[in-house]
């Protein structure tokens, strides 16, 4: 999916969402969601602001939940992890190099001159959340 206005993502979910049999949103839930933490801000100013495909996946999903009958504090809970590593709003002219990990992740650099370093710099961060996430999850296991 290319990335898309916010009408454009409402009208998306909304089909997504008829499919389900699922009613679909307005653009005001949207930025609902977005003010509660529920779907990540958009990319971009706020006047060209870009919806892509991880917002959809995060709009249709809060909405589907929200039709089972969870609370969006709950909703919020299952879906932050995955916003845990958010890819900083990109600017209009940013031409500093980068390497998408992710649909939701970009590793951005300084420049490519010390690309290798930065990969090792990134790694050895990814192996530290990764304990710190088994860590979290071996805690909740046992409750």
């Amino acid at each position: 999916m290319a990335p898309c206005s916010a009408k454009e993502l409402v009208q998306r979910a909304g089909t997504v969402l008829g499919e389900l049999g699922l009613p679909s949103v307005q653009l005001r839930t949207l930025r609902f969601y977005i003010t509660k933490g529920v779907v990540a801000p958009p990319i971009g100013s706020l006047k060209f602001a870009r919806y892509e495909f991880g917002h959809l996946q995060s709009l249709v999903l809060a909405r589907v939940m929200q039709n089972q009958g969870l609370q969006l504090s709950q909703i919020k809970s299952q879906v932050q992890p995955a916003m845990t590593m958010r890819e900083r709003k990109a600017t209009y002219g940013d031409d500093r190099p980068f390497i998408d990990l992710t649909s939701r992740c970009r590793l951005e650099l300084a420049d490519s001159h010390n690309m290798e370093e930065d990969l090792k710099a990134a790694e050895e961060a990814l192996k530290r959340i990764l304990v710190r996430i088994g860590k979290e999850e071996k805690w909740s296991q046992r409750s």
